[in-house]
């Protein structure tokens, strides 16, 4: 037998063996952002469960902050969350999951013992009064809606380094309609 094809029969076999068994390569989420930050202690994702929304569907969004060290990490907010969602609308009109929230200090403080997460969620929008000053229906396509992961190391600083960004259509406008 050839050299080669005793290098390549194992893997191919192996490969084989995967697929009779219904095994298949992971596939990322289709709507996250976000990653292992340049020291390498932490890990942060935002997700949307969907990349395209009909006006008045619910938008799930989750936002994971691992603690990836061997020690433990501490995020303070000071009076505000430690870790928060954001929205990012066309025009003024900007909500917070916080927005609604009666802090705790659990909330504001959060400590991650090592290798550790937290993890929030939010249905947004919160309310329709909020769907509605965030989105104008007149648009004939779709309105660009980005959620914001922001952390608090300390209080009064604010990070919010990625975004994960979706599309919300008016009513009668979604595709395939």
């Amino acid at each position: 037998m050839n050299g080669k094809w005793v290098v390549r029969l194992p893997l191919v076999l192996l490969l084989i063996a995967g697929m009779a068994a219904g095994c298949k390569p992971a596939e990322p989420e289709e709507n996250c952002a976000g990653g292992i930050s340049a020291s390498g202690d932490d890990e942060a994702v935002i997700c949307t469960d969907k990349t395209e929304y009909q006006y008045g569907e619910i938008v799930y969004v989750r936002f994971t902050f691992t603690n990836l060290s061997d020690e433990p990490l501490e995020l303070n907010g000071g009076s505000e969350a430690a870790m928060d969602i954001c929205d990012w609308c066309p025009g003024p009109h900007k909500a917070c999951w916080s927005d609604r929230q009666e802090l705790t200090s659990e909330q504001t403080r959060l400590v991650l013992p090592p290798k550790g997460s937290h993890t929030l969620e939010w249905a947004w929008p919160p309310s329709q009064v909020d769907a509605d000053e965030c989105l104008d229906r007149r648009m004939q396509r779709f309105v660009p809606v980005s959620f914001s992961a922001i952390l608090r190391y300390r209080p009064d600083s604010r990070s919010s380094t990625f975004s994960v960004r979706i599309k919300y259509y008016p009513e009668g406008n979604y595709p395939g309609e």
